[in-house]
Formats: C-alpha cells, structure tokens, sequence
C-alpha cells in the first residue's frame, strides 16, 4: 500500500465517522491508524536481519553499459528506498541515483572515463506496510568496478633503456645477461659458444668443456610517475593521464625494460615492474588513486630528489625544477581538451631523449 493510498483510505473512513458513526466505520478507523504504527514497531523486530548484496562484473571497459544487480534478503519483502551513490576515484566525479526496491533492483551504469568506480548504499530507509513511517537502516554493502583505459601503441627508443651497472647489487634468477663478474649457472658447452666463456677449470677436472653463463644485472633506473593530484585535474585530464600511463608502462614490459611506476596519493607508493603480471596488479591500483599534494612536491618531501637514470613525468602540471634537474626527465603535460588524448597519443610513438 502506497502513503497516498492510505491518506485517501483514512479520511474516507474518517469522514464516513463524521457524517454517519457506526462501530464498523470506528473499527475501520482505529485499524487505519493502529496499523501503520504495528507495521513500524515491527520493522524494528526485522530490520537487523535485512541484508543488501551488489553484483557487478569488477572489470570493465570504458562506455560500456555495466549491470549492477542489488538485492535486499529479507523474508518479509519489505519495502525499501535509498541512494546509489557512484564515484570515480580517479576523477572524482559522483553521481547519485535513487532506488525503491522491493527485493531486488538492477541500475545500468556507464563512464565515459577510465578509473575506479565505487558504488555504496546511502540513506536506506524500510518502509511499513501503509508506506508512511520510514525507519533508516545500516548498510556497508559496496562494490568496486574498475573500468580499464583503453591503450594506444608506444616506442621506446634505445637510449631509454639503462646502461647496466658494474657494481648492481642485483641480478635476474630467470635469465642470463652480460655481466661476466657474476655467474648465472654453469652448462654444458655447444657450438658456437665463445672459448672466453669457458670454465678452463672445470675442464680440467671433468674433461670436457664446461660454459660459465654470465649474469643479469637487475636495474630499476627508468622510473615513470604518474601525478595524481585531484585538484589540478579535470576528469578528461585524469582519463587522458592514465590512458597515457598504461600505455607507456605496457611498452615498457613488452620490451623488457624493468623500471618502477609511482605515483602520489597520501604518500608515494612505488611498484618494480618488470613481469606483466605485476603491471596489472599496480594499474588496478592506480586507477582509484589520487592526492592531494602535488607529485613531485610529495616525492621531493618525503623521498628526495629521483634516483633514477632516466624519468617519464605524466602530468597536468609541470614538476617542480629540484625534481627536474634529478635526472634526464621526459615531461608528458595532459591539457583539458577533448583533442588532448590524441595529442599525447601522437608524443608518446616515440619516447627519445636524443
């Protein structure tokens, strides 16, 4: 039953006491006003055993239509209204829609922009049978669905790669390299292998020859930042910076370049990249970040000045000169426009320093 069903109800009632009395019509009323009274007190019997569930795919791509299913279990099928409040934690947009649900509802979602979208419950409220006395209700059901950028192709030149230290303290455990002050493992010699390479020792006591593999020195040197400062960001900004990102950081890993990918929140946080595996960890990360202090602001505040052999810089605004002068940095500048994507596109097909 409706508010507005049980408003026109009672005064009929009332007004048919008025103009006729009888117990019947006296009857009528009291049930009238007793009920939604009894139908209040007993949603307070009811109300902790009220569950709210959401079902949502968790990843997603942009402008694709997203189905969020949300289910109220309650043995009763009380009514129930509130708000779905969603929010992209990389852009900062929200958005509220309003829900009635009797047991299950679903709401068609979309974003136009890459990042993490947050959906929770607010302002739920039962509703007695006459639909006229509310009681709020505690929810923390939320759901997270993170709606991947799309990417575009990017060529690393050589002289990004990191010239490999002498004295790294590091070396690969999955693969040879070049390092011969180090070794890798020993194996058995075939054609073709270079006699410098040979284990003269080992020949001697076995007879036959043996090949020392050199190792792989591990270098983090090539660092990409990412400034994810909220307030110097518009959402196409926000959505243009992470395209770019993820992109960068996808050719770096397809071509075998290790380098670490930070980016700013409350703090710095710092991830070694070197497998793709660790990359899509990190962007799921990534994608609901943002801070409030500028990126390089909080690196040189709380970490130093980069210690790294070369920087990508990914931003709306450039970085502070301490953080520029660190190290040879490729500043990759976003603007709010909507052609800013494809001009970013068309500086990031090669990323050269020379």
């Amino acid at each position: 039953m409706s508010g507005l069903c049980w408003i026109v109800l009672t005064a009929l009632v009332l007004l048919g006491c008025l103009l006729q009395p009888s117990a019947v019509l006296v009857a009528a009323l009291t049930v009238c006003l007793l009920l939604p009274l009894l139908s209040w007190a007993f949603l307070w019997y009811i109300k902790k055993h009220v569950d709210f569930q959401m079902e949502t795919p968790s990843v997603v791509e942009k402008r694709t239509p997203i189905c969020l299913h949300i289910c109220a279990k309650c043995r009763f099928g009380t009514r129930v209204s509130g708000v779905l409040r969603v929010e992209n934690l990389a852009t900062g947009e929200c958005s509220r829609i309003k829900l009635r649900l009797r047991r299950e509802q679903t709401v068609t979602l979309q974003s136009d922009f890459c990042g993490c979208l947050c959906c929770s419950l607010e302002k739920l409220r039962l509703w007695d049978i006459c639909g006229v006395l509310p009681l709020p209700v505690l929810c923390n059901a939320s759901k997270r669905i993170l709606v991947m950028p799309d990417t575009f192709p990017v060529e690393i030149c050589p002289d990004l790669a990191p010239t490999q230290a002498e004295d790294c303290q590091e070396y690969a455990q999955d693969r040879s390299g070049q390092d011969r002050t180090e070794q890798y493992c020993l194996r058995d010699y075939v054609p073709g292998d270079s006699l410098r390479q040979i284990h003269w020792k080992l020949f001697a006591k076995r007879g036959e020859p043996v090949v020392r593999e050199a190792a792989c020195p591990v270098d983090w040197s090539v660092m990409l930042f990412v400034d994810r400062t909220r307030s110097i960001a518009t959402p196409v900004q926000s959505d243009a910076m992470l395209e770019a990102a993820v992109s960068v950081a996808q050719a770096l890993t397809e071509q075998g370049i290790r380098f670490r990918l930070c980016w700013n929140e409350e703090i710095i946080h710092e991830r070694q990249i070197d497998q793709h595996s660790q990359l899509l960890d990190a962007v799921a990360d990534l994608l609901s970040a943002a801070g409030e202090i500028p990126g390089s602001t909080l690196y040189l505040r709380t970490c130093g000045a980069p210690d790294a052999g070369r920087v990508i810089y990914i931003g709306a605004q450039p970085p502070e000169d301490d953080f520029l002068r660190a190290a040879p940095c490729k500043v990759l500048l976003c603007e709010d426009s909507a052609a800013c994507l494809d001009a970013m596109a068309q500086d990031l097909r090669m990323i050269s320093w020379s």
